[in-house]
């Protein structure tokens, strides 16, 4: 059986301990996972955080739907940022 398993590398945050509406992500992963704004450095609101995390999401289960990333990126692209 199929066991998924989710990781935590220490980099997620405690929405309720944030003293500001606005947080700036550090660009830590891997660059085809994030979303645009995380990849921009864009402050993000804190009432938006789940919707990056519903973007990665996405982008793995495009992967393993379909074996490659979303958007026409390829291996090489990651070079970029």
């Amino acid at each position: 059986m199929l066991n998924v398993k989710i990781i935590d590398f220490s980099i997620s945050i405690d929405y309720k301990k944030l003293s500001s509406d606005t947080i700036k992500l550090p660009l830590r992963g891997t660059s085809f996972y994030m979303a645009p704004e995380v990849l921009r450095t864009d402050a993000i609101q804190v009432s938006d955080l789940n919707k990056v995390d519903l973007f990665s999401l996405g982008v793995v289960l495009y992967r393993l739907a379909f074996g490659n990333f979303p958007f026409g990126l390829i291996k090489d692209d990651s070079k970029k940022y």
